[in-house]
């Protein structure tokens, strides 16, 4: 079955028309289109199965969503077929691939906001819908059948499948000394449960006039710490940072984003103190990822930008940041 052919059956089961679906970019594996149901301007995935994602998985992870829509959350709805189902499977040549549909959010892509416009109002509400739907998750009890499977069971940025060359031996001591520490670390619940897992910049609608921020793409979805969602957050803006001074950047996001955050979830400073060991983790696992395409990246694109000086950056046991996360707690 051709893509034609796809886009023909979806026309059926989301009624519309075949002609209506028009290509969006995005996506790292799943192809997007958009198009208008019932007056409702919608986004349609089709996404084959792959090292991360399967239809059980997707299966799982939109039912998490379908909750926190529910619950009043600020995340992108799903959208039912005529069968009913959040996760639509046909069969397309010699693979089975998925069909899934989400109302779209108001705004623009954060990646596309312009940086300046990330005032401390907005860093705020950042904070407070990541907060919560942290607290949502404290709450979420699935049926066995709809569990997402354990941070570092799955493939994410946290926990890669890519493998290093001999040539970065000293990265990959790095990495097996912070996976140590970070696996040590208490599976509580008031620190540990259902997280996005994928929290940047591409993954967020924002609405900046309106300070409307509308969370996507779970697709990476797991049991984690609450406080790794934060630090991918701060870490992809540190990467898009365009001024000379990241760590005057990072204080005040920080400040303003626990502020955010604490109004709508409570979360153990010791969590915060623990900022450094997630960001570090994430540091080295996108290291991981990216290595092998970072001599075709551009200086200039985010991988060219995360990859400058960055293997020395590990290899010397520099932070990502250096801050003391304790003393930018909201009194």
């Amino acid at each position: 079955m051709n893509l034609q052919s796809v886009l023909i059956q979806a026309a059926q089961l989301y009624q519309t028309t075949p002609d209506a679906f028009k290509p969006l970019k995005g996506g790292n594996f799943s192809q997007v289109f958009g198009f208008t149901s019932q007056g409702k301007e919608c986004i349609l995935r089709i996404t084959p199965p792959n090292e991360g994602i399967d239809e059980t998985i997707l299966q799982a992870s939109l039912a998490w969503v379908g909750f926190l829509v529910e619950h009043g959350a600020s995340v992108a709805k799903p959208v039912a077929s005529i069968q009913g189902c959040l996760v639509e499977p046909l069969p397309r040549n010699a693979e089975t691939v998925l069909l899934s549909v989400f109302e779209k959010a108001q705004g623009i892509l954060g990646e596309n906001l312009l940086f300046d416009a990330w005032d401390a109002d907005l860093i705020e509400e950042l904070g407070r819908v990541t907060g919560q739907m942290h607290a949502l998750a404290r709450t979420y009890q699935p049926v066995p059948a709809q569990c997402c499977p354990e941070w570092d069971q799955v493939h994410n940025c946290y926990n890669p499948y890519e493998e290093l060359d001999p040539s970065q031996e000293s990265v990959k001591k790095a990495r097996d000394h912070i996976w140590d520490i970070v696996r040590s670390f208490p599976r509580e619940p008031d620190g540990y449960g259902m997280i996005h897992g994928d929290l940047h910049q591409a993954n967020l609608f924002v609405e900046p006039q309106q300070e409307l921020i509308t969370i996507f793409d779970f697709d990476d979805c797991c049991y984690g710490w609450y406080a790794m969602d934060i630090a991918m957050t701060l870490f992809d803006l540190l990467v898009l940072y365009p001024g000379d001074d990241p760590r005057g950047f990072a204080k005040d996001f920080i400040h303003h984003y626990l502020r955010g955050y604490m109004c709508a979830n409570s979360l153990d400073p010791k969590w915060i103190q623990r900022l450094p060991d997630f960001l570090k983790l994430l540091e080295i696992g996108i290291y991981t990822s990216v290595y092998a395409i970072a001599g075709e990246s551009s200086a200039q694109s985010w991988v060219g930008r995360f990859m400058h000086g960055r293997s020395a950056r590990i290899e010397n046991g520099l932070p990502y940041v250096d801050l003391d996360f304790e003393d930018l707690l909201p009194e």
